[in-house]
């Protein structure tokens, strides 16, 4: 274990035994001084001194000797000891110093949710033994009483840190640290995702987590402040009051600040530089600096987003009287101060339809928040908002504003974690659209999607905006849209079609928008083929003569839960498979699948699995044309679930075969258990009873992927 120690006499100013301890030191030292009775006050504040120094052993040991009575205590009698106390995760020591039980512990309150952790640590650190991963105090459950940020701050810079001797290699370590998506806040758990709060955090996701949880707090720490008594006015307050000048500058401080972004329209680093921007804005018949000092300073082009904001602000405060404050009230939503743009978009839209309920119209009793669904009545994705209901729905929606905060903090975190690109690489590459459409054709989209699309959604909205909007990008902006996309269709009392695996987690930027409109001009056109009065005949010919326009093998294997496959190779996999090999073959898919997170995309990739089966030294495709068709990350549930079935129908023929070799040959029922016998013997051979996901790689892809491998 490592040890930190904090080298100050005694406990933290506001631990438990503080006051009592400590006020008889300072009477000891004081009784001393009327002994002594100084004269000269350098004489009265070295007689403290060396009173306080005299008495410092005892002290130390006092302190030592009440936290082990408060252990016993906790051992005793539990969490009712805690009760108006304030201990921390950290142990005196007689010398006066304090080590901490883990790095920050000086910092993690005890609370009687973690109480049973601080008596384990403490006993394992006396003991010498090393802590056990399941005593840290790393549940947020752990802390509805106390303080997260510090367990926050101890996850990312030493659970997660390479570099420490804390840091966490596996997921199995981690996951016994029993961590969810949720945060303690004011004695309540707050949803890091909505509607996650049981689920446990992956591994592949600790990092993600903990600086998330890091921001949140911040965040939630910042606004949770009492308001200040004087609020910014409003922008339509504003903006009468400016002079032409700042009026027409403020105007252009709108422009600049939409530049480069999604649908925005660009500007490059000499298009920016020619510009000539300044630290200062202009006010009246004057020049206003932003920065004092730096008026005169040229304005960087990655200082934009900066210089956007203070401009801003300075052309606002100058309409404000000194000492005015304006009778402004409160937004509804109480986390409304340093939101994030889209949030305050979001809330925009829920304002417009407070004071206009007639634009409620379409909307469902459920709303999609970045990726995830958030219901607000039971089966509210199929209850419509009208005029009548609205207010339920405000008020509903209003309830949850907390959870719909912490999904756009997470968003926001996660596009910090991204680095930044600038906009001459952010340019579609036609290479990686024709990739992105050969990997996953759109044809394919009702695998991806658990109903299909009829003929009344051809009059959807998305597929009016992909008809309005042209493919110029000076018109693309994000305001024509009316807000921000993904790769899904929202489809009323249905749900999310995606048009890409995962699409509803997929944000349509500047770089994917053509793919966007592409696919979702595709999926138009094939329900305006169904609508058409030759259904049937166009389908089919568009199938001969365009495979994209056709029925995709993969939904025809999926709606009969295999490709029949009636090869001779098939047909000699009845006669050589054994049941055991099939069902060994099935137990290690079903194993893959439950463990599939715990292989790398780059060790799948280099694989490259395809749609076929290897049974008994005979290939079988999954799908048509399998052996050319490589099986993606995300399509790897629908590949076993392929497997699966064409296993279940190999072992029907299997045994379907030995029946009537048992009734209709020579071949008696001695002979064939003798005969599976040797093939489980021969097949078997070498097979741990271990499991582990690579060797459930190496079982399963020597069946289905040894004559697929060679194909490359």
């Amino acid at each position: 274990m490592m040890e930190r120690e904090v080298g100050f006499m005694g406990l933290l100013p506001d631990a438990c035994f503080r006051s009592s301890l400590l006020s008889k030191l300072v009477d000891l030292a004081l009784w001393d001084v009327q002994r002594e009775n100084p004269r000269a006050p350098c004489k009265m504040v070295a007689t403290l001194r060396s009173s306080l120094q005299k008495h410092a052993n005892e002290y130390y040991q006092a302190v030592v000797q009440q936290f082990d009575q408060l252990l016993q205590s906790l051992r005793d009698h539990g969490a009712a000891v805690l009760d108006g106390q304030k201990v921390f995760f950290a142990c005196p020591h007689k010398d006066g110093s304090m080590v901490e039980l883990f790095p920050n512990g000086i910092s993690v309150r005890v609370t009687a949710e973690n109480y049973k952790c601080f008596l384990n640590l403490v006993s394992g650190m006396r003991q010498k033994v090393p802590a056990r991963l399941r005593d840290l105090p790393i549940d947020p459950t752990l802390h509805l009483s106390g303080d997260y940020y510090p367990v926050a701050c101890f996850i990312v810079d030493h659970l997660l840190n390479s570099n420490s001797e804390w840091y966490i290699d596996n997921e199995e370590d981690w996951n016994a640290l029993n961590v969810t998506y949720c945060v303690p806040f004011n004695g309540q758990l707050l949803d890091v995702y909505p509607g996650m709060r049981d689920e446990p955090v992956p591994y592949c996701d600790a990092k993600r987590f903990g600086i998330g949880t890091k921001k949140s707090l911040q965040h939630l720490m910042k606004v949770s402040q009492p308001p200040i008594q004087s609020f910014s006015p409003s922008m339509g307050e504003v903006y009468p009051q400016l002079s032409m000048i700042s009026r027409g500058y403020f105007d252009f401080l709108q422009a600049l600040g939409r530049t480069n972004r999604p649908f925005g329209i660009p500007l490059s680093v000499e298009e920016f530089n020619a510009i000539g921007l300044t630290y200062s804005v202009p006010v009246g018949n004057t020049f206003v600096p932003l920065i004092p000092g730096r008026e005169n300073e040229r304005v960087a082009f990655e200082d934009k987003e900066l210089f956007v904001m203070l401009a801003t602000e300075k052309l606002m405060e100058t309409m404000m009287p000194s000492g005015h404050t304006p009778n402004i009230p409160l937004p509804p939503h109480s986390l409304m101060d340093n939101t994030t743009p889209l949030e305050k978009r979001f809330w925009d839209i829920i304002e417009t339809i407070k004071k206009d309920p007639a634009k409620a119209v379409g909307f469902c009793f459920a709303i999609r928040v970045l990726g995830h669904d958030v219901f607000l009545k039971e089966r509210g994705d199929t209850i419509g908002v009208t005029e009548e209901n609205v207010e339920e729905y405000l008020d509903l929606l209003y309830q949850k504003k907390e959870m719909i905060h912490a999904a756009f903090v997470q968003s926001e975190i996660q596009k910090m974690e991204t680095q930044a690109m600038s906009f001459n690489n952010l340019s579609p590459s036609p290479e990686k659209v024709k990739e992105s459409f050969k990997r996953y054709p759109p044809q394919n989209s009702p695998l991806w999607n658990t109903f299909t699309l009829d003929p009344e959604d051809a009059n959807n909205e998305i597929f009016q905006i992909a008809n309005t909007i042209p493919f110029s990008k000076d018109n693309m902006t994000q305001k024509e849209y009316g807000g921000p996309f993904f790769f899904a269709i929202p489809i009323v009392g249905k749900g999310l079609y995606k048009i890409l695996p995962h699409g509803e987690g997929i944000p349509v930027t500047w770089s994917n928008h053509e793919e966007f409109l592409e696919r979702v001009e595709y999926e138009k056109k094939r329900l305006d083929l169904r609508t058409s009065t030759a259904c049937k005949q166009s389908l089919s010919a568009a199938e001969q003569e365009n495979p994209v326009m056709g029925i995709p093998s993969y939904m025809r294997c999926q709606q009969r839960g295999a490709y029949h496959d009636p090869s001779l190779g098939s047909m000699r996999i009845t006669t050589r498979a054994t049941l055991d090999e099939i069902d060994m073959y099935k137990r290690n898919l079903l194993l893959l699948k439950r463990d599939k997170n715990r292989v790398s995309t780059q060790t799948f990739e280099d694989l490259g699995l395809r749609y076929t089966l290897t049974v008994a030294g005979e290939e079988v495709e999954l799908v048509k044309d399998g052996r050319q068709q490589f099986v993606a990350v995300n399509e790897l549930d629908s590949y076993i679930e392929m497997a699966i079935c064409k296993l279940d129908e190999l072992r029907l023929y299997i045994l379907q075969q030995n029946e009537v070799y048992a009734h209709g040959s020579d071949l008696t029922g001695q002979q064939s258990q003798k005969r599976n016998n040797n093939f489980r013997q021969e097949r078997t051979k070498g097979v741990t009873s271990t499991f582990s996901p690579q060797s459930c790689w190496v079982d399963v892809l020597s069946h289905a992927n040894s004559t697929s491998l060679l194909h490359q």
